[in-house]
């Protein structure tokens, strides 16, 4: 089995093996990642103003590629199995005051970041419907071994766009998080 590198753009969840007509793809999924970020704030006002600042507060990074290896074995310079390693990070915010906040306020807070990773994990869900376009298109059509990095590298542009369009319909998951209704006691 040959192993080349690329670095460029994004993908990611289980084990999964598909046989196509033309090429056998083999997605191993990497386990999801959740990693936190400390925000500091008394009070829920004022976390939330810092993450109304930034672009949806959450971040999920989606690999193709982006420096992740993937193998493939040809016959007569025709890909006839091809192996990716597809993985998603998401990245939510930790309120470093979180301990000492009242109830209330952690329930607010908990209920904030449950919405940011759902809209988060939706991010990944795109991962694995462009992983699928991969998976159709791969079952219809020969790709030579030259040609094998400029499919993937478009696939992976493939998926930054589908990334834009969800981050527009959902204005960076702030469609699904409520900043109002903060209880008095968190303000």
């Amino acid at each position: 089995m040959k192993k080349i590198k690329i670095i460029s753009a994004s993908f990611i969840m289980i084990i999964s093996t598909l046989t196509y007509t033309q090429v056998k793809l083999t997605a191993s999924w990497q386990s999801t990642e959740t990693n936190y970020y400390d925000i500091s704030g008394d009070k829920l006002s004022d976390i939330y103003n810092k993450l109304e600042g930034k672009l949806g507060s959450g971040t999920c990074e989606g690999f193709l590629n982006y420096g992740r290896d993937y193998n493939y074995k040809q016959n007569n310079n025709i890909i006839t199995e091809l192996t990716i390693y597809p993985k998603c990070i998401i990245t939510l915010p930790k309120w470093s005051n979180y301990s000492s906040a009242g109830q209330q306020c952690k329930s607010h807070f908990d209920k904030v970041v449950e919405a940011l990773k759902n809209h988060e994990n939706g991010h990944c869900k795109l991962v694995k419907k462009v992983i699928g376009d991969l998976e159709n298109y791969l079952k219809n059509n020969q790709v030579k071994t030259n040609e094998i990095s400029n499919l993937l590298n478009s696939y992976a542009e493939k998926l930054n766009d589908e990334y834009k369009s969800y981050d527009s319909q959902t204005d960076h998951g702030r469609k699904d998080v409520s900043f109002d209704n903060i209880p008095n006691e968190c303000k």
